[in-house]
């Protein structure tokens, strides 16, 4: 996938109200870690790099995480809220209901980030927290900064 057509995402926040639509993240980048507290990646490595990108950035760049599973198990708002407290998540997380917006984004699982530009094109969709993965979604933020001097 190397573009996409802005989809309508149906999400929640952890209290339940509608989460913004993703036309609402437009006129800036926005990376979109999708996670769950279940995964072991996911907590030690996926959320420390969005924390980093999140202080590096600031507020040049839109950074969300929607919690998604792709198991059986289900988590409860109040537990997904119980372990962001504990990793110190400083994004808005948002819950994605059946994996419906993973899908959206073709998540092959959880970590999975897409990096959207200031337009909202995708400009990179990429599975894990391995070195290799961080890598290019760091590669990806370095140079869409560097190419529309943005930060």
């Amino acid at each position: 996938m190397t573009s996409l057509q802005l989809p309508q995402w149906k999400l929640s926040t952890l209290g339940g109200a509608p989460a913004p639509k993703l036309t609402s993240y437009l006129g800036k980048p926005l990376l979109v870690l999708f996670y769950s507290i279940g995964c072991p990646g996911c907590k030690s490595r996926a959320i420390p790099y969005a924390k980093a990108w999140h202080q590096q950035y600031g507020a040049d760049l839109h950074l969300i995480g929607v919690h998604t599973h792709f198991s059986r198990r289900a988590y409860s708002p109040q537990q997904i809220q119980e372990v962001n407290q504990v990793y110190q998540v400083p994004f808005k997380v948002y819950l994605d209901h059946g994996h419906a917006a993973a899908d959206l984004f073709q998540a092959d699982g959880t970590p999975h980030w897409a990096l959207l530009d200031q337009k909202g094109q995708l400009i990179r969709s990429v599975f894990g927290s391995m070195p290799n993965a961080i890598h290019r979604i760091d590669y990806a933020l370095t140079e869409l900064f560097q190419k529309a001097n943005l930060h």
